[in-house]
């Protein structure tokens, strides 16, 4: 792209202009909007309502999209880690790559950190250090084999700087056969304001007929016990965060069976409410 102000050429990953060093937006999101990434996402969404309007299922599918534009980013975190992001406004959100660099974390010997280098590399080049991961959630759980507390991210602090994906980048290139240093195929990921539309087509088969929204969640991101069988849309933000972009928290009841995690949860609620969230427990 060229520089709204000077006109000068603006590289994929910069956020700044190389020249007069405006802001030009965040990488992601300008690659979510380019015209050939728009131009494919469009047409798999218009065969999908096609063919819903032929199989008399477009009314369930514009109610799944409604649903969709009210979803928020969830991630989910170990009990321990969640209560250690929300104990000081000075403690960011952290990334896989920031954290290996700065010696506080080794890469697991996991098919997810021993590919993650050319992963991040064909979805975010040369900006893959700024890129936070979470999923789209209706009911504010986040895929739950991450770790056990979700945690739900405000609307306001991330729309602006954040995109989806059709489902995790290392399933989506396996699935895809991305070869490495190839851009992936277009047509997957869509802006903040556009989730609806990309889980629309791509989630449409697994609608049926007399479905209301309380059957939506389990659709939008499908709980599993392994991190690789979970199925979700993708979100990625670019930037930090912290406790004050925490819109509520929820862990599951069961955690209270145990004693030391039960006085933890007390203690992360009243962390929270010192920054006006909530925490929930749910069954």
């Amino acid at each position: 792209m060229k520089c709204p102000h000077c006109s000068g050429s603006i590289p994929e990953h910069s956020r700044l202009c190389p020249i007069c060093s405006r802001d030009v937006g965040f990488p992601n999101v300008r690659e979510a909007r380019r015209q050939e990434e728009c131009a494919a996402l469009d047409t798999r969404w218009k065969e999908v309502h096609a063919l819903a309007l032929q199989q008399g299922r477009e009314l369930v599918l514009s109610n799944f999209e409604t649903a969709v534009k009210n979803s928020n980013a969830v991630l989910c975190r170990s009990l321990g880690i969640a209560n250690w992001i929300i104990s000081s406004g000075n403690i960011l959100f952290g990334t896989f790559w920031l954290e290996v660099e700065a010696g506080i974390r080794l890469p697991e010997d996991n098919v997810f950190d021993r590919a993650r280098g050319a992963v991040d590399a064909t979805f975010f080049p040369f900006y893959e250090r700024e890129i936070r991961f979470a999923a789209l959630s209706l009911n504010g759980r986040g895929p739950e084999a991450y770790g056990a507390c979700s945690i739900v991210l405000k609307d306001e602090v991330i729309a602006h700087r954040a995109s989806v994906c059709d489902e995790n980048t290392l399933v989506f290139c396996r699935r895809h056969s991305v070869i490495v240093g190839d851009p992936p195929p277009p047509g997957f990921r869509a802006t903040w304001s556009d989730r609806c539309r990309l889980a629309g087509a791509k989630l449409y088969g697994s609608l049926s007929e007399h479905m209301t929204a309380k059957d939506f969640p389990p659709i939008l991101l499908r709980q599993a016990r392994a991190t690789d069988e979970v199925d979700f849309i993708e979100v990625h933000i670019y930037g930090s965060m912290n406790r004050e972009s925490i819109e509520r928290m929820l862990v599951p009841k069961g955690v209270l069976d145990v004693p030391e995690d039960a006085l933890l949860v007390d203690s992360m609620r009243r962390k929270l409410a010192e920054v006006g969230a909530g925490l929930e427990i749910y069954s």
